[in-house]
């Protein structure tokens, strides 16, 4: 169990870098909020077995960051040599009354907006009792640079069973052939992390900078010579195909710093969490009628709703910039724990227009932003981004989320009910960060409902019940495209 220090899972790679790097400015902080209730109040002996099973199968969470010696290479992650799960894990109630679901999400946004501790591993969960609408809640912030939504969820599935009462127990689950006691033990005697003597760790960043730097010279050698292989045989596709990634590539990394929205526009570190929920068997009828998937839906809804709040408040907008992380996880190692997906940056069209003119547009919008020739060489970008310093970098890429309106996510979740410490999950919210964006919206699918995560900037969006309302609006005429 001792980490090897040349291990390439250990090391950042240059996209996780970037997104733990740039919270040098408060307005692109990148947490992940997930907020689910519970049918039943979990009692402390499960929810310590599932914090027992949770820390076996995902060591990730005992580790921090390390940054390298003079920036020589990306951060590492490495376990706390002091780590204390009374610093990650808290059973409380929110008053001495019974709180309702508004209480815990004015909770979860108060969470969302703090910093992680830097010199701890970059997460916590918290046990909310003694509600009005609900037996009990459960809040789980997690940072972004640890994964993605998909990681996330490879994350909960060590910690949720499909029973209440499982016939197997999991609970002592580790996922190989050690029992946890071993594992503990193991970990307990992993030291060598935090006494690195500042040479090794000299040593190590420099030798993990020069493999780093053999592998993209060998990945530019090889595209190089396909390239000049067909250029020989198809110069003039060649050329087009060039000058095609070319611009894609300069498309990703302008700046835009201005939001295309007239209305919302300011940015601040005060953020409004919210949620709505739509019956996906519904969307999922309305989508394939028309030939569309549940994500040109999803988006399409979000249009129609930002068309209703923009006209509320009497400032039209011909168009939104929106940001839209695509999947690259390989299904070879879909439980891989990093970030899996390329983002994008696109302009979506407003107006009013018939519904199914605008679920068709999107459509092929979100075709065309799919098959850009930049998606490829994201890891590239990343890299030549972060090499250009702390600052300079965090300039760029804010330069690039400042100008987004929205950031809109699709996450595929269970489809039957799942148990949280033996209790049953009746609602589970996923709240993606706002990282610069007016408004973040996150689909989650679960047990036949789409769940809609909604975080509001409220610099941006001052009266998010307004928003909300008119995210209902839009997804209660979508619904009447299935009939």
């Amino acid at each position: 169990m001792t980490e090897d220090p040349s291990a390439p899972d250990q090391w950042m790679s240059s996209s996780d870098a970037i997104i733990w790097e740039i919270e040098s400015d408060p307005v692109l902080r990148s947490p992940i909020t997930v907020v689910v209730w519970l049918d039943a109040a979990p009692t402390d002996a499960r929810v310590e077995a599932m914090i027992d099973r949770l820390m076996a199968n995902v060591p990730r969470l005992r580790q921090r960051v390390v940054s390298a010696p003079a920036r020589l290479s990306t951060p590492r992650w490495e376990t706390d040599p002091h780590f204390d799960r009374g610093f990650h894990v808290r059973r409380l109630r929110l008053s001495s009354g019974h709180a309702t679901h508004r209480d815990v999400l004015d909770h979860a946004q108060r969470m969302a907006a703090r910093a992680f501790d830097r010199d701890r591993p970059p997460w916590e969960l918290e046990v909310i009792d003694e509600l009005d609408d609900a037996p009990a809640a459960c809040v789980i912030r997690l940072h972004h640079a640890i994964a993605d939504g998909l990681g996330l969820v490879s994350v909960m599935q060590h910690m949720v069973d499909f029973e209440r009462e499982p016939t197997e127990s999991r609970d002592s689950e580790t996922g190989n052939d050690e029992t946890e006691t071993d594992i503990e033990t193991h970990i307990e005697d992993d030291t060598t992390a935090g006494s690195r003597s500042s040479v090794e760790r000299f040593a190590a960043a420099a030798a993990h900078r020069a493999d780093t730097d053999r592998r993209d010279t060998q990945r530019v050698v090889t595209t190089s010579a396909r390239t000049a292989s067909e250029f020989v045989r198809r110069p003039l596709d060649t050329v087009r195909r060039l000058a095609a990634t070319s611009m894609s590539i300069a498309k990703v990394i302008a700046p835009a710093t201005t939001p295309l929205s007239p209305l919302m526009t300011e940015r601040s570190t005060l953020l409004h969490m919210d949620a709505v929920t739509a019956d996906l068997a519904v969307m999922k009828a309305a989508a394939n009628r028309h030939g569309c998937t549940v994500n040109d839906a999803f988006v399409s809804i979000v249009a129609d709703a930002l068309v209703r709040y923009h006209q509320r408040h009497d400032e039209p907008a011909e168009a939104i910039r929106m940001h839209m992380p695509v999947s690259i996880r390989s299904s070879e190692a879909p439980g891989k724990l990093d970030n899996q997906f390329t983002p994008t940056r696109f302009v979506l069209p407003l107006g009013e227009v018939d519904p199914i003119e605008r679920l068709q547009r999107t459509r092929t919008l979100l075709q065309e932003v799919r098959e850009q020739p930049a998606l490829v060489h994201t890891a590239d970008i990343t890299a030549t981004v972060r090499r250009l310093g702390d600052t300079a970098s965090t300039s760029l890429i804010g330069a690039m989320m400042r100008g987004v309106d929205v950031t809109t996510s699709n996450v595929p979740g269970s489809p039957v009910p799942v148990y949280l410490a033996g209790a049953r999950v009746t609602e589970f919210h996923g709240f993606g960060p706002l990282a610069g964006s007016a408004i973040n919206l996150t689909f989650f699918s679960y047990d036949g409902r789409a769940e809609i995560a909604i975080s509001t900037d409220v610099a941006a969006v001052p009266d998010p019940e307004a928003f909300t309302a008119d995210l209902e609006s839009a997804i209660a005429d979508f619904a009447d495209l299935a009939d």
